[in-house]
């Protein structure tokens, strides 16, 4: 009898762990969802690339995280900190950055969905078809978000190309009253 109550025990306690870290999966997926869609509102007409930076062994959580950390070390008398990092290098802290820095180390989602998207003026495309549109509409790439450790932070790196010209950078975004806003951000570097 007391075997039997132990194993049920045991049943539920793995039931319950199953469906909490299945809730904290679904509150993150909305989180990277309604952080896509809050920088998506911002183009009248645009192309998504669908990949992620999932696959690219070049490019890593870190090199997001990287601006950032320019930020806290530039001499606050440069042009540099006046002007591109003034604003935005206390929203979220080196703390922060730093449990980041220890939670990211590869990329979870591979691939933006259609179901991901609410603007209807926004197209996906797959990298294969850029050149077919590079001349285009507005061509844009998001990495998944990075989020502090209370979830109320997060940074994501998106690059922006049109007529082969273009460029890169992180935004910076807080949730506040239980919506995403965007803080600001950090260009990275031109394209063209």
């Amino acid at each position: 009898m007391k075997n039997t109550q132990n194993h049920l025990l045991v049943k539920l306690f793995i039931l319950l762990l199953c469906v909490s870290c299945k809730s904290q999966i679904g509150i993150l997926n909305k989180d990277t969802q309604e952080i896509v869609n809050v920088i998506l509102k911002e183009y009248d007409s645009v192309l998504l690339i669908r990949e992620t930076y999932f696959n690219e062994n070049a490019f890593k959580p870190i090199n997001i995280l990287n601006p950032y950390y320019r930020a806290y070390n530039s001499k606050k008398n440069t042009v540099a900190y006046q002007i591109l990092y003034q604003k935005v290098v206390d929203i979220i802290s080196l703390k922060e950055l730093d449990e980041m820095n220890e939670k990211y180390k590869s990329w979870s989602i591979e691939n933006w969905q259609e179901s991901n998207i609410k603007n209807n003026k926004v197209k996906l495309i797959s990298l294969k078809d850029i050149e077919r549109y590079r001349d285009s509409i507005p061509l844009i790439r998001f990495s998944e978000p990075l989020f502090t450790k209370d979830k109320k932070k997060a940074i994501i790196h998106e690059t922006y190309t049109k007529n082969k010209t273009g460029g890169n950078g992180i935004r910076i975004l807080i949730k506040e009253n239980g919506n995403w806003v965007i803080k600001g951000g950090i260009p990275n570097g031109t394209s063209g």
